[in-house]
């Protein structure tokens, strides 16, 4: 098919743009096996281009299955006014920043962290992942006996323990300390496809000998 003709096709098919949670994807232009996408925000949501993208490449299969069309997809392009390709709005910042300020105790295996919460920071990491860091003090650690008395721990130890936790399991730290991210993050459609793509937190410690 002309690329002319499938992007005329397709735009009547999704009735000129893409609704992706508020977020417009207007179909501009196809060659050269790619088509872009102009891009508008008016309602400020939080959006990500590779989750924009997967969902362009959603409509892409359902179209061609539609009209007989062979499996292979044309790549995707989008372009926005400020080519901002992640972007935060500051209602999700908030909400994240008012969860986050609430964890204060780390409980992981047979220890206790004692925290501050000092910032965070919110990017895109190796493509499909949403990553928060989560930039805290510790104040004092503790670790439980078998018989559930608790100690005061070494805080250098402790931390060092947890950082192994980590590393041990990398998304047991949010499904474990952090259960509420995923819901807070599934409901930003346009930022994270939970199709493919992952969100989760990870803790750093500042601010501490």
């Amino acid at each position: 098919m002309r690329p002319e003709k499938y992007l005329e096709l397709y735009t009547k098919y999704i009735n000129g743009r893409l609704n992706v949670n508020g977020v417009l994807l207007k179909p501009i232009k196809f060659e050269d096996d790619v088509m872009t996408f102009k891009m508008s925000n008016p309602k400020d949501k939080s959006y990500s281009y590779h989750a924009l993208e997967g969902f362009v490449n959603e409509s892409f299969g359902v179209f061609q299955e539609l009209i007989g069309v062979g499996e292979h997809l044309p790549s995707p392009t989008i372009q926005s006014d400020d080519d901002v390709s992640f972007y935060i709005n500051g209602e999700l910042f908030s909400e994240i920043k008012e969860y986050l300020k609430n964890i204060l105790v780390l409980k992981f295996q047979e220890c206790e962290i004692n925290i501050k919460p000092m910032y965070f920071d919110i990017l895109l990491s190796r493509g499909n992942e949403i990553k928060i860091v989560n930039y805290v003090k510790p104040l004092n650690t503790f670790i439980r006996s078998l018989s559930n008395n608790r100690t005061k721990s070494d805080i250098l130890e402790t931390v060092f323990m947890y950082r192994e936790y980590q590393d041990k399991a990398r998304f047991d730290e949010t499904e474990f300390i952090y259960p509420l991210i995923d819901d807070i993050l599934e409901k930003e459609k346009s930022l994270m496809d939970d199709d493919w793509m992952i969100g989760y937190i990870s803790t750093e410690f500042v601010d501490f000998k």
